[in-house]
């Protein structure tokens, strides 16, 4: 039985960690945080066990041991400011690591202990979450239909529900700021919360607006996929006058106004607040490829996520549940550290989902003639992993 320590497990995204791992069975969760009195009442709703830990301790790595445990999951944001330590102390106290990161600093970084792990024995993965691990989950499903994937373009957009401090400044931290691009198989510049442009959700989410954003996908799905000649990746918010702030902020950074717009989070969250009561409770996300399919055509495939009644946030959280699940089951696969890409079937990751008020669609479409015109050629609604013809 795996004793799974699940590092800040009261917090916003702990919280849905610790009760995705209840949900799992077979192991032994316990809630671990600095405030022994909110792991104690989180662990105490849940039915897990509960520690303390400081991950500032100066011996952490013996503090790790006290608790004892096989996997520790951290929660523990921002990742961009992340130095390893926990990593290390989980490397050093023989355990294997797996934190939810979307800094691609810090995902792409994490091979910097690859060798420190294999040593150990130990795996350390960074990235089990929405991205890379369910964006890479989603096109590996679908790959085999190319014969040659050149394009990706995909989103998240989320509800109204404002996120923990943390994932805030984690948003803000590159606005304005120079974040990488890939147009016709090379690297472009662009910029944080600029780029703006439409995506037609499906039903009940219908149309957003979604911005140009930093993710660890940006790095390393160039390598992954050799083919590709464009990739971008955007996100957006539920409320417009929220994303029309992060646009003008980002301008504002652009121009020289502003060096950075971080330390607006706590101002920014209280606005956000103001606005959630005018939400409807859903996000979404979407992968679309293009390329050419067996036969030699030039097709167009979209994957999309909606989520209802602000149930969206707990999407991002599965993707170490799902991990863990796997561990459990099939056993930990190896040592080394590594990114979360290729560890997590979309099976695998959806199947953490069937409790959630979560619908799943993919489309196809062939483009033909000098027109370019599309023909929608099939398409799929799926609930959870349940699969329904549309």
């Amino acid at each position: 039985m795996l004793r799974v320590l699940v590092i800040g497990g009261y917090g916003n995204f702990g919280t849905r960690i610790t009760a995705g791992l209840m949900r799992v069975g077979g192991l032994e969760v316990v809630v671990v945080g600095r405030n022994l009195a909110r792991a104690r009442q989180a662990a105490q709703r849940l039915g897990a066990e509960h520690a303390q830990l400081d991950v500032r301790a100066a011996d952490l790595t013996g503090s790790i041991r006290r608790i004892g445990g096989d996997v520790i999951v951290s929660a523990v944001g921002p990742f961009q400011y992340d130095d390893y330590r926990l990593a290390r102390a989980a490397i050093a106290a023989g355990m294997h690591y797996v934190d939810i990161s979307d800094s691609r600093t810090h995902v792409c970084g994490i091979t910097q202990l690859d060798r420190a792990a294999r040593e150990k024995g130990v795996m350390v993965v960074s990235g089990a979450s929405s991205v890379p691990a369910l964006s890479s989950a989603v096109i590996d499903a679908f790959i085999d239909k190319f014969s040659v994937l050149s394009e990706i373009d995909y989103g998240i957009s989320a509800s109204e529900l404002t996120p923990g401090l943390a994932a805030v400044r984690a948003t803000l931290s590159y606005c304005g700021k120079p974040i990488p691009g890939w147009q016709d198989g090379r690297r472009k510049k662009q910029y944080g919360w600029g780029g703006w442009s439409r995506f037609r959700f499906a039903s009940p989410m219908n149309q957003r607006w979604l911005a140009l954003a930093d993710v660890p996908d940006l790095d390393l799905f160039p390598a992954r996929y050799p083919h590709l000649t464009r990739l971008e990746f955007r996100a957006g918010v539920a409320m417009w006058p929220t994303g029309l702030g992060l646009g003008l902020l980002s301008g504002a950074v652009r121009l020289g106004i502003l060096s950075s717009v971080e330390r607006l989070a706590p101002v920014l969250m209280k606005v956000a607040a103001t606005l959630e009561r005018f939400g409807s409770g859903h996000s979404g996300m979407y992968v679309r490829m293009k390329g050419l399919d067996r036969r030699g055509r030039t097709v167009e495939k979209v994957w999309q996520l909606v989520a209802r009644d602000n149930e969206g946030s707990d999407v991002p959280c599965m993707g170490a549940v799902a991990l863990i699940r796997r561990f459990s089951r099939c056993g930990v696969p190896g040592a080394g550290a590594m990114p979360c890409v290729g560890l997590l079937p979309l099976d695998d990751y959806l199947n953490e989902l069937t409790e959630l008020k979560v619908e799943v669609t993919e489309n196809t479409r062939i483009v033909v003639g000098a027109a370019k015109a599309r023909y929608h050629v099939g398409g799929e609604r799926r609930i959870g992993t349940r699969v329904a013809p549309r």
